[in-house]
């Protein structure tokens, strides 16, 4: 039950880099608002760089997260603890799969 802090603290990573995408996606619309005619909503020039670079550095940890947790779940495979290890690679899997979209997703949000 020890593994399972660390599986929820990948899954709570892996979570922020997702909620943080959509809000930057918005920020960097160009459309106008309904409420004000002519209001194009735009990131100033100097966050623009802060922005992505934070994105981009939640993006690498939850990509080092995800293969921590595969060596330490193959460790724990090795071990001889295969139900440990099953649910520590499911959780792998589902991080990986979700961290692999997450490129796509944001090309469709900004409709790429």
């Amino acid at each position: 039950m020890k593994a399972r802090p660390r599986l929820l603290k990948a899954l709570a990573l892996t979570m922020a880099v997702l909620s943080a995408v959509p809000v930057a996606v918005h920020a960097q619309t160009t459309t106008t608002s309904p409420y004000i005619p002519e209001l194009q909503p735009q990131v100033p020039d100097f966050l623009q760089p802060i922005i992505s670079r934070g994105l981009g550095l939640l993006y690498a940890i939850g990509w080092i997260v995800v293969i921590g947790a595969g060596i330490y779940g193959a460790i724990e495979w090795a071990r001889g603890d295969s139900e440990k290890a099953k649910k520590i690679l499911g959780g792998v899997i589902i991080g990986g799969i979700i961290l692999a979209i997450l490129p796509m997703f944001i090309k469709w949000l900004l409709g790429g």
